[in-house]
């Protein structure tokens, strides 16, 4: 068991506010000549490379996601028993959001919503919690919520905007908002004293930084 309060990532969890706010002004400042220099060069599309909550730094909306990742962690003070089975859904870019929580020391899995009504949704029985990522669009928050209530003799806990079980105001957009319902996940696993910087270090097979990759030139031949 590894103490909570001393966690690497649990200092992480608790810093993305302040570093988003920190970041937000002098980025909004910047905003209109990054416009100007990206259409001056041409480029129509940009792919942003994220590895967890850090690598939101200064993507902030209007200090949004700053304010609405210090409501989600209250909300966890009293965190539910560790569970024998733990299952993450969510749909359309809350799926990846889903598979952020799953490779730990507890028996998880993840699924998107709609796909979990077809055969997954049997291992839920004696001690599984289910997670459900609500998604902010209405029609889809909806289906959400109908497999949220599949499963009434299971421990089932929603997260997302009002009326959830762990809510938080937030942008909106669910590209956007993935990293708070990853961070409510990161809170629980701290909460429950697991060993969330490195699950696996009794085994030596995980760490967080990936060792032991051999990068081969791209003009490489043979094995």
């Amino acid at each position: 068991m590894i103490d909570a309060e001393i966690s690497g990532i649990r200092r992480e969890i608790h810093a993305p506010p302040g570093i988003w706010r920190t970041w937000a002004e002098p980025l909004a400042a910047k905003s209109t000549e990054i416009r100007r220099r990206i259409a001056a060069k041409g480029i129509k599309r940009m792919l942003f490379r994220v590895a967890g909550t850090s690598a939101f730094i200064g993507l902030t909306r209007r200090k949004a996601l700053a304010d609405a990742a210090e409501g989600v962690l209250p909300q966890i003070d009293k965190a539910p028993a560790r569970p024998d089975r733990a299952d993450f859904l969510g749909s359309g870019g809350l799926r990846g959001a889903a598979r952020e929580p799953i490779a730990g020391q507890t028996m998880t899995d993840r699924d998107s919503t709609p796909g979990f009504r077809h055969g997954p949704k049997a291992p839920v029985v004696g001690d599984t919690r289910v997670t459900v990522f609500i998604h902010p669009d209405a029609p889809t928050a909806r289906c959400d919520r109908d497999i949220a209530r599949r499963f009434p003799e299971a421990s089932v806990t929603t997260v997302g905007a009002a009326g959830c079980g762990i809510a938080f105001a937030a942008t909106g957009d669910a590209r956007w908002d993935a990293v708070l319902y990853v961070l409510a996940a990161q809170v629980w696993s701290a909460r429950l004293g697991l060993n969330i910087d490195t699950p696996f270090c009794e085994q030596g097979n995980l760490t967080r930084v990936v060792t032991g990759v051999t990068i081969y030139p791209l003009n490489a031949r043979g094995a």
